[in-house]
């Protein structure tokens, strides 16, 4: 073959193909939100003409979409070729393709993925769940566990310091972690290790300070809380890795970056983890414990050879995994195989805070 420029017949196709997995990715998306949030005023659907049934089926069976290459091992291959875009839907019952493609145009009424326009993936996996912590150190480090007075366990992100001239000192976590799942109020006891992990009076470290809204009235972004420590000096800023039965500590970055193609986090329940990036404006429907909400914009990640996260994780701080560690990612879900984090500058700026050493 003789190297050269691509034809503009080939341009014009990558173009219509790449078109058509957005309008796709953005239609299951607003879905998605419809669903959930039938009287949002952000929505860019028209419910009315849809099929009921077929409607509140699909609110049974597709809980999540995200573009991104193709995965090798997803239920249903993609008909993408290795390392191409792919649309991938996330569901709770075993289908074929054919049979989400007729539900999805029973929906919309137009043949979105049945005329072989894009790429589709199926995978069948339960509904995002959140994820919790545990152990115990003093001082403590970032990835250890820690929790609200009344909440599950979870994990320590990240040291950080309000923006401006405020000096105070700050650990981030989840919401549901930090703020138990937004029930909690400004003040309340912070513990490490988590109070499930049987902490005692004598391991509060830090009292609620601020936490984003995790709402079920319409679509959300991140899930983050930041708590005020006590004493600065009982959290180091450091990570922690144990190579051997020793502790080596490492830092990050503390300046916000796009995600990689390869990235990282320390967590306490599986530690230092490495894992591919599959999608950085994935959709996810989470089980909040009773209730759902649905998270746009959010870091898709698959597991390597081993799982990059699993219980125990939540709210660990993702990285890039390159030897400037730089900071891209709150994790706070899993489902299946992939985790999933909030990107990190709507999580900096929801809590007014910066990552600090």
């Amino acid at each position: 073959m003789t190297p050269g420029p691509v034809s503009g017949g080939m341009r014009r196709a990558e173009r219509g193909r790449l078109g058509h997995l957005a309008e796709a990715h953005a239609r299951l998306s607003d879905l998605l939100i419809a669903i959930h949030y039938p009287a949002s005023r952000k929505l860019k659907v028209d419910t009315s003409r849809f099929h009921r049934a077929a409607f509140v089926e699909m609110k049974d069976v597709i809980h999540g979409a995200s573009v991104g290459p193709a995965r090798p091992r997803a239920t249903h291959k993609s008909m993408a070729p290795p390392g191409a875009d792919s649309l991938r839907l996330y569901v709770s019952l075993p289908l074929r393709h054919d049979d989400l493609a007729d539900l999805v145009h029973e929906i919309f009424g137009d043949p979105l993925l049945k005329h072989g326009l894009i790429p589709y993936e199926v995978i069948h996996t339960e509904r995002a769940r959140l994820l919790s912590n545990v152990d115990r150190k003093r001082p403590a480090s970032c990835g250890l566990s820690c929790s609200h007075k009344d909440g599950p366990p979870g994990t320590i992100g990240f040291v950080a310091q309000a923006k401006g001239t405020d000096t105070r000192r700050f650990i981030v976590s989840n919401n549901h972690i930090l703020a138990n799942t937004n029930r909690g109020s400004v003040g309340n006891e912070v513990y490490q290790p988590s109070k499930h992990d049987q902490a005692s009076a004598e391991d509060v470290i830090a009292t609620l300070f601020r936490w984003a809204v995790i709402t079920p009235s319409g679509p959300n972004i991140v899930d983050c809380a930041s708590a005020l420590l006590r004493d600065p000096s009982v959290v180091r800023a450091n990570f922690v890795q144990h190579i051997e039965g020793k502790a080596n500590y490492f830092k990050v970055g503390t300046r916000p970056d796009a995600p990689g193609p390869r990235v990282g986090k320390c967590g306490r329940s599986t530690e230092v983890k490495a894992g591919r990036v599959q999608s950085r404006n994935a959709t996810i429907t989470v089980d909040m414990g009773g209730w759902d909400a649905v998270f746009l914009n959010q870091i898709e990640i698959a597991d390597e050879q081993f799982p990059f996260s699993d219980g125990g994780d939540s709210g660990a701080l993702v990285w890039n995994f390159d030897e400037d560690r730089r900071p891209v990612g709150l994790l706070f879900a899993r489902q299946g195989d992939s985790t999933y984090a909030n990107p990190i500058k709507p999580v900096l700026d929801a809590l007014q805070v910066k990552i600090t050493h």
